[in-house]
C-alpha cells in the first residue's frame, strides 16, 4: 500500500536478570495476564478445572500490584509450566522471560507465540480448547523428564535467539542496511 520497505526488531530478554534459580517448584501452573477473556483468564480457569491431576497448584499474578524482575524471575523459577493465553497476542515477553528461567510454556497456537515458542521442544502450541490445554498440562506434570528436557530446551533455545545481544544485533543490521 505505502510501498515502503519495512523490517521487524524483536525485543530480547535480559539473561543476567531471567535465569534458572534451585528453589523449590510449588507452583505447577503459572499464568500472567488481567483476569480477563484477551489475557485468556476464562480458559485458564476452564483448563484448571480439567486437570487429571489431585492438588494441583495454580497461580495467577493478574498485574494489580507491581512486582519486581527479582520477585518475577522467582515466580517463574518456583514454577513448573507457565501458561500464555492472550488472544492473539502480538508477541508475547512472558513467554520469553519464562523460558529464559527454564521453565516450559504452554501457549495458544496463534499471534506472536508461534514465532517465540517451538512446539513439543521448548512447550507446547495449543488451540484455544481448554481440554488440551488441560490434557498438555496434565501431561508435563506427570513426565518428569519431559517437563525437565523442554526447560532445558526452552533456556537454549532464548540463549541462541532471544537475548538483548542478539537483538541488538539485529537492529544494527537493519540500521546499517537502511543507511544504504
Amino acid at each position: 500500500l505505502y510501498h515502503i520497505k519495512s523490517e521487524v526488531c524483536y525485543m530480547g530478554v535480559d539473561l543476567s536478570i531471567f535465569q534458572q534459580k534451585k528453589i523449590n517448584k510449588d507452583i505447577d501452573v503459572l499464568f500472567i495476564g488481567a483476569k480477563d477473556f484477551l489475557n485468556g483468564y476464562p480458559l485458564f480457569l476452564e483448563a484448571l478445572q480439567k486437570i487429571n491431576r489431585k492438588n494441583a497448584v495454580a497461580k495467577v499474578i493478574d498485574g494489580s500490584k507491581w512486582i519486581s524482575d527479582s520477585e518475577l524471575v522467582d515466580f517463574y523459577n518456583r514454577s513448573k509450566i507457565i501458561v500464555s493465553f492472550g488472544y492473539n497476542e502480538p508477541f508475547g515477553l512472558v513467554p520469553l522471560e519464562a523460558m529464559a528461567c527454564g521453565i516450559p510454556i504452554i501457549a495458544l497456537d496463534e499471534g506472536g507465540y508461534r514465532e517465540t515458542v517451538v512446539n513439543n521442544q521448548t512447550g507446547f502450541l495449543v488451540p484455544r480448547d481448554s481440554s488440551i490445554i488441560a490434557d498438555k498440562i496434565t501431561f508435563l506434570l506427570n513426565d518428569e523428564k519431559k517437563l525437565t528436557s523442554m526447560g532445558v530446551a526452552a533456556r537454549k533455545h532464548i540463549e541462541n535467539n532471544w537475548t538483548w545481544e542478539k537483538r541488538i544485533k539485529d537492529l544494527e543490521s537493519i540500521l546499517l542496511e537502511a543507511k544504504k
